[in-house]
């Protein structure tokens, strides 16, 4: 039975990577969506409620994505490639948000 590696999760840098991915989906996305009118409107009066909970969200969802594969993957991977890799997961995650927005 091969023995299996514990990687317990910091919970207080994985806040602070959720936290920072959030205020930059806010931060990046922010002024795409300052001043529009909506395109659709099949949210009717509440429209502006979607741009304000899909960035954050996802930005949260990015940093935490970001934070798990630079933590899990720091023993197979060399250090100078953890980087791009949280880099790219996380604007996959913002990419999916201007999709959705």
């Amino acid at each position: 039975m091969a023995h299996r590696r514990y990687f317990p999760i910091g919970t207080e840098y994985l806040k602070i990577k959720i936290i920072g991915g959030t205020a930059l989906g806010i931060l990046i996305l922010g002024p795409f969506l300052y001043g529009n009118t909506p395109q659709n409107d099949s949210w009717g009066d509440l429209w502006f409620i979607k741009p304000l909970i899909l960035p954050p969200l996802f930005g949260a969802v990015g940093g935490s994505l970001y934070y798990y594969s630079t933590r899990y993957l720091q023993h197979t991977l060399p250090k100078w490639l953890l980087f791009p890799i949280g880099a790219l997961l996380f604007a996959a995650c913002l990419w999916i948000v201007t999709v959705l927005v």
